[in-house]
C-alpha cells in the first residue's frame, strides 16, 4: 500500500511539473494554455503549496499525530524559472515558525545547491533538541555544492550511474511531453459540464475515472515509445490506484485575466483518511540569463567530504 501511494504521488507531482513548465470555448480555453506553457522555453512560475487537509485515520500513533500537526502548518514557497538551457528554483519551506531556504541552479548536467539552507537546519535541529553535526553552517553561507560531485565522491554515484542519471534526465523531458498530451486528451474528453465558468475563472473537475484514463493513455504512450528502455507505468499500478483509492478529485483553476493556473487534489483512501493538497502558479516570460556558478564559489566536494564528514 505505501509503494503505491508514493507512486501516485510521484505520478501527481509529474503531472504538477508538466501543466506548470509546459471566441473558444472554456475548455479550449484551458487546453489552449496548457499548450503556450509547455512551449514557453523562457519562463518564470511562482507558487505556493500547502497541505490544506491530512486526515490519516484513527488508528496511528501520538508521534504520527504530531508530526500530522506540523504538515498542516507548513507551507512551501517559491519560483521556478528557466531561460530555455539553465534552470534555477528557489523555494522556502515554512515549518515550526522557521523558514528553510532551498536554491537550485543548473541544467541537465550539473545541479548546484546553495548552501544557505544549512543553518536553518540546525535551527529546526536545536527545536527538536537534536545533536547537531560538527559543521560550521557558515562556512557554507553564499557558496554551491556541486551536487552530483559529492555523490560521486562519497561512493553514492558512480560514473555508470551518473550516465544512467543525464539519460533518466533526457529522457524525462519526453515523459513529460507524454503525460502532457494525455492530460490534454483528459480535459478534452471530459463532459461539457464538468467544465465551467465564473466570475472569469475557468474551472475543470477530474475525477477518479478520468484520471484512471489518463494513466492508461499515458502507459499506452510509453508503451509505443521505442527509444523508453523501460516503461515506469504498468498495469498493475493503474488497478492498484482504482481499487485502493475511494475518490480522487483534481480541481484545476484558470484565471486567464490573472494568468493563474491553482489546484486542489485530493485523495481518499479505502482504508480511511482523507489527503488535500492546494497549489497556486502564476507564471510569466523570463528574459533573464540564469548563470551557473563561479568556480571560486563552489565548495570543493573533496573538501566536504575529508574536513566535514557529518556534513
Amino acid at each position: 500500500m505505501k509503494n503505491k501511494k508514493r507512486f501516485i504521488a510521484l505520478m501527481l507531482l509529474s503531472v504538477l511539473l508538466v501543466l506548470t513548465g509546459c471566441g473558444t470555448s472554456d475548455k479550449q480555453t484551458l487546453v489552449n494554455h496548457f499548450n503556450d506553457l509547455a512551449n514557453q522555453k523562457n519562463s518564470q512560475l511562482n507558487f505556493d503549496v500547502k497541505v490544506t487537509k491530512l486526515d490519516l485515520g484513527t488508528k496511528i500513533s501520538a508521534t504520527d499525530r504530531s508530526y500530522v500537526s506540523i504538515l498542516k502548518s507548513s507551507s512551501l514557497t517559491g519560483d521556478l524559472s528557466s531561460d530555455g538551457t539553465n534552470a534555477k528554483a528557489r523555494m522556502k519551506i515554512h515549518a515550526l515558525e522557521e523558514e528553510v531556504p532551498l536554491e537550485f541552479v543548473g541544467n541537465q548536467d550539473k545541479v548546484y545547491l546553495k548552501g544557505d539552507f544549512i543553518s536553518s537546519v540546525y535551527k529546526v535541529m536545536s527545536d527538536f533538541d537534536a545533536e547537531e553535526p560538527d559543521v560550521d553552517a557558515s562556512i557554507f553561507k553564499g557558496k554551491y555544492i556541486d551536487v552530483i560531485d559529492v555523490l560521486k565522491e562519497s561512493g553514492e554515484l558512480s560514473s555508470k550511474q551518473q550516465k544512467e542519471t543525464a539519460a533518466a534526465s533526457k529522457s524525462t523531458v519526453k515523459l513529460q511531453k507524454n503525460l502532457a498530451t494525455s492530460f490534454k486528451e483528459a480535459i478534452n474528453s471530459l463532459p461539457q459540464d464538468s467544465v465551467t465558468k465564473k466570475d472569469g475563472v475557468i474551472t475543470a473537475v477530474l475525477h477518479k475515472k478520468d484520471f484512471v484514463n489518463l494513466l492508461e493513455k499515458f502507459k499506452k504512450d510509453l508503451d509505443q515509445d521505442k527509444d523508453l528502455k523501460e516503461n515506469p507505468l504498468n498495469q498493475k499500478d493503474i488497478d492498484s490506484f482504482n481499487s485502493e483509492f475511494k475518490t480522487f478529485d483534481y480541481v484545476i483553476k484558470y484565471n486567464p485575466k490573472a494568468n493563474t493556473l491553482n489546484y486542489t487534489i485530493t485523495l481518499a483512501p479505502k482504508d480511511g483518511g482523507e489527503i488535500q493538497l492546494q497549489v497556486n502558479t502564476k507564471s510569466k516570460e523570463f528574459n533573464d540569463k540564469i548563470k551557473l556558478p563561479a568556480k571560486s564559489d563552489i565548495i570543493d566536494a573533496k573538501t566536504i567530504m575529508d574536513e566535514y564528514e557529518d556534513f
